[in-house]
Order: structure tokens, then sequence, then C-alpha cells
């Protein structure tokens, strides 16, 4: 059976889900944002405006923290931090134009000799 803790329980704890948390923002083709966790505390919700999704985050980890932490008087702020997106490796390729081709020939055993 779970209980709450006690106000003032062991903060490391609440520090370390904190320091673990990894919040996830997408937006889809029709502009719809989406905010997932991957950790304690999971939740995924979808809304149609950032500041949506930015009160929603901060309301839902103000409760989370409030009822099974006991902390109270708690301000939460969002980040945004950028995603570097990994570059298509570049490779240069010659036009079809520029390509000669190459006419070989069989001989009686099968074996194919470049043409002159």
């Amino acid at each position: 059976m779970w209980t709450k803790p006690e106000a003032g329980s062991d903060p490391s704890k609440l520090l370390q889900l904190l320091e673990a948390l990894e919040i996830s923002v997408s937006q889809d083709d029709d502009g719809r944002f989406t905010v997932c966790t991957t950790s304690e505390p999971l939740f995924c919700f979808v809304r149609d405006t950032e500041q949506e999704i930015n009160d929603l985050v901060v309301n839902t980890l103000t409760s989370y923290i409030n009822t099974f932490y006991d902390v109270e008087d708690l301000r939460i702020t969002t980040v945004s931090v950028p995603v570097e997106k990994p570059s298509i490796p570049k490779k240069e390729l010659r036009p079809v134009s520029r390509i000669k081709p190459t006419f070989t020939s069989a001989d009686s055993q099968g074996r194919q000799h470049a043409l002159a």
C-alpha cells in the first residue's frame, strides 16, 4: 500500500525524479502539439497551441509534486531546448549524361570481353 510522504521527506528522491525527467513536444502536420514524458510522472497530451501545452505541463507537474511529495508553493517554468537534427550525408552524384557506356561481348565460353 502506498502512503503519501510526510512533508519534507527525502527531497533527494524528488530531485532525482526531476533531473531524470525528459519532456518532449512535437507538432503534427495539422499544427497540433503533443507533449509526452518517458519517465514518472508519465503523461501524454495533445493540444492546439504551444501555450496550452506549457500551461498543462506546469499544472501537471505542480499537482504531481504537491500530491506525491507534499511540496506546496512550488513555481515551475518551462524552458525550450532546441533539438539538433542529424543532417543527411551529402554525396555528389554524376549525371547520367556523363557516364560512358561500356560494351562487352561474350566469347564461346561465356567470358565477357570489353570492346575497344
